[in-house]
Order: C-alpha cells, then sequence, then structure tokens
C-alpha cells in the first residue's frame, strides 16, 4: 500500500483512511515504513506518533526510542521543540 499526498486535506483524509492498515500491520508482526519525501520530518512525526498510539506511549517515550535507534531523528515531536518553531 502506497500512501502519498501532497496536499493537507488530502492528507489528512488518506491517513485517516490508511491508518487501520497501519495498525493491523504492525499487530500481525509485520513492519511500516513511513517516510517523507520532501524532508520536513513528517515521516519521522507519523513514525513517532505511529509508535506512541500502538505501544500506548507517550510521544516523548516514542521519540525518545525513535532517536536512539536513528539518529537522523530531531527531537521535533516534543512539546518543547513545538514551543520553539
Amino acid at each position: 500500500m502506497t500512501f502519498a499526498a501532497a496536499y493537507s486535506q488530502e492528507r489528512n483524509e488518506q491517513w485517516t483512511d490508511v491508518w487501520p492498515a497501519v495498525k493491523h500491520t504492525v499487530w500481525n508482526g509485520d513492519n511500516v515504513l513511513i517516510h517523507c519525501i520532501k524532508g520536513r520530518h513528517r515521516g519521522a512525526y507519523l513514525g513517532v506518533l505511529s509508535r506512541a498510539l500502538l505501544a500506548g506511549e507517550s510521544i516523548e517515550e516514542a521519540n525518545s526510542y525513535a532517536a536512539t535507534s536513528r539518529t537522523v531523528v530531531r527531537q521535533s515531536c516534543t512539546k518543547s521543540s513545538r514551543t520553539k518553531a
């Protein structure tokens, strides 16, 4: 399954459609790749958000896990960094 949307409204609608597939794929023990082609960290944000929702973690916990797994993940999903922007 490919999820590719360029405009925010389209992205929101498609994410609503694709989320059940992401959830069931992960729960079945398979992997899901989430990335952003524009380099705006949307992929990292959705990955962290997905982990938090699926693992029952806080955003901060999921972001910390992602940062230990991938050195390119910035702390862009935490409240303190969102307020700096």
